[in-house]
């Protein structure tokens, strides 16, 4: 039985893994604060060059296998 935890981003650790959907197959990392855009930066897990900026009260799901 897969237990996947929803919560929002601003809540995670630096360095934690996420998906955006509980069925996405991309994973994310949570990487630092960025005062002047007001989002977090976060790298995609399988291509380091892949970087998103989300809101911190962006709705993420975590504690899953991959």
């Amino acid at each position: 039985m897969k237990i996947i935890e929803v919560t929002e981003l601003k809540d995670l650790n630096k360095g934690e893994f996420f998906k955006l959907k509980p069925e996405s197959k991309k994973v994310y990392i949570k990487g630092d604060y960025l005062k002047e855009e007001k989002r977090f930066s976060c790298t995609d897990f399988e291509d380091i060059n892949k970087e998103r900026f989300l809101k911190p009260n962006t709705v993420i799901w975590t504690q899953f296998e991959f």
